[in-house]
């Protein structure tokens, strides 16, 4: 035994081998160890396996004997702590860096104006992206008698984000609709019920899936047929459809709306600013209310339209604040087809709001 040190005393003490030393019972100094079992020791501890488990104790707390007998050496202790210090900095620096890549990937894939509420959000005197569709030659179009809004909606909006990837595209309606009408099917799942007689349709959720799923081909390979019955529109073959899955590989859509509608607001605003067009499904007024000017504001709604917006104008403090959408009645429609939405709208009457950010092939 070592007998009574000044900070440390080991009774029973068996004069072994370090990893040897069984049933000892160690007082280091407020701490007391029974039926000690040393199990490791590296160049800064001695760790050991007693009564209350597992624990670590540093040689340098222990006597000079005890040290002696354990081989302990300051300068090399010093240098085993200067690398294990520099290691756990290195550890915390890759893990901070992995959070941080963590982060960007869903920034990107979520998109601008997901988490706009947790930054400030510029409103800007006018945003427009009217005078690019147009220099894409993206005109805008009439869905006809078919209920088909949300899926001109969706496709209008798609065709600008393919232009901006440098691969434009002037997608397929018809096919737009078979798909979505299939993914309905095979869902066991019908047209949505709660729009009015006059617009009867898919909701967006219903279209951006089925794109997700069969994906979109140009008007070249399957041209729109208006004059028909949506029931009416033929399967593509197979050679298409296997075309149509690799030209959108995929959507990935986000809601933007939330149950705050400040939020929502930010959100479309910060998508906006991005020159990302925002798909909205929305309550929506009588069409006869909108004949002397295309400004929805303080009507009633009697129904519900998917419109995409396209821009904003607004106050500094975003004040007064109103969105410019590109809607699907062709282009005698309002001005040139497009009509505006005040965000005191939106904010009473919410609409449900998809942000796209797709990958083409």
């Amino acid at each position: 035994m070592f007998g009574l040190w000044h900070r440390v005393s080991l009774t029973a003490w068996c004069a072994m081998a370090p990893l040897m030393l069984m049933a000892a019972d160690w007082r280091i100094g407020d701490q007391h160890y029974r039926n000690v079992t040393v199990k490791q020791v590296t160049e800064t501890a001695v760790i050991i396996q007693h009564s209350g488990g597992i624990s670590q104790v540093p040689l340098e707390d222990l006597p000079p004997e005890a040290q002696k007998h354990f081989g302990y050496d300051p300068e090399a202790a010093s240098a085993a702590k200067a690398r294990l210090e520099k290691e756990n900095l290195q550890a915390l620096e890759k893990r901070k860096q992995q959070l941080a890549n963590q982060q960007q990937s869903k920034a990107r894939q979520s998109g601008p104006g997901v988490e706009a509420q947790q930054t400030v959000v510029k409103f800007h005197p006018e945003v427009d992206l009217r005078p690019h569709m147009r220099e894409l030659g993206l005109t805008t179009k009439s869905q006809g008698r078919r209920p088909s809004c949300s899926v001109f909606a969706v496709v209008g909006a798609l065709e600008y984000l393919s232009a901006k990837t440098g691969k434009p595209m002037r997608y397929s309606e018809d096919y737009a609709i078979w798909a979505t009408r299939e993914y309905l099917a095979d869902q066991n799942m019908g047209l949505n019920q709660s729009f009015s007689e006059g617009d009867a349709g898919f909701r967006l959720i219903d279209v951006i899936d089925a794109l997700e799923e069969y994906g979109l081909v140009d008007r070249e390979s399957m041209p729109n047929t208006f004059g028909t019955g949506m029931d009416r529109i033929e399967r593509p073959s197979q050679e298409l459809l296997s075309t149509a899955k690799q030209g959108l590989v995929s959507i990935n859509a986000r809601r933007l709306d939330d149950a705050d509608p400040e939020k929502t607001i930010l959100r479309l605003t910060q998508c906006l600013n991005s020159a990302y067009p925002v798909v909205i499904g929305v309550p929506w007024p009588h069409e006869n209310t909108l004949i002397a000017a295309p400004m929805i504001s303080g009507q009633n709604p009697v129904s519900n339209h998917a419109v995409t917006l396209v821009g904003y104008r607004s106050d500094p403090n975003g004040e007064n604040q109103r969105f410019l959408f590109k809607n699907s009645w062709g282009h005698d429609w309002g001005s040139g087809g497009y009509g505006w939405i005040t965000a005191d709208y939106l904010r009473k009457h919410p609409p449900m709001a998809y942000f796209m950010n797709p990958k083409f092939d």
